[in-house]
């Protein structure tokens, strides 16, 4: 197995993935990962089997996130979560991620994230993959508008 190329592409869907806690909360919501689903079913389509893509979320984790940058009302929710047992550790929130940057052969088409309480804490696990989420009408219907709205293109 080629390391630096299995960390660069696990960097590039922990970043898709990740990119802050409200998003992971959308996607999850609609049927969680199809914008990596569409990634890793690109990546099969070119050959290219060097690189993998990942659907994972940290669930609900203690970071400085919400904190920096959510609106005042996210603020406050999220302070409230914090007294109940509906958040974890920062640590446990990246355990997602991590386990798919580095162990191997985990599903491409399976969804990884906390398995306990609402899918926000608990141990990792996989999850049920929506029929939504791999239709490929849907799914290029999302990427087009997140690529319209974020104003980024990505060839795949």
């Amino acid at each position: 197995m080629n390391y630096k190329k299995s960390i660069i592409g696990s960097s590039i869907a922990f970043i898709i993935a990740t990119s802050c806690c409200w998003l992971s909360a959308i996607l999850i919501a609609i049927g969680g990962g199809s914008a990596v689903m569409r990634i890793a079913n690109g990546l099969e389509k070119a050959g290219k089997t060097s690189v993998k893509a990942y659907a994972c979320h940290p669930g609900s984790s203690r970071t400085s996130l919400i904190s920096t940058s959510g609106s005042l009302m996210m603020r406050a929710i999220f302070g409230l979560m914090k007294l109940t047992p509906l958040k974890q550790s920062a640590e446990k929130g990246a355990y997602p991620q991590l386990m798919c940057a580095t162990e191997a052969e985990h599903d491409q088409k399976a969804f990884y994230g906390p398995t306990g309480r609402s899918y926000w804490v608990g141990p990792v696990g996989s999850h049920k993959i929506e029929a939504h989420v791999k239709d490929n009408k849907i799914s290029k219907k999302l990427w087009d508008m997140s690529e319209e709205l974020t104003g980024i293109k990505w060839q795949i």
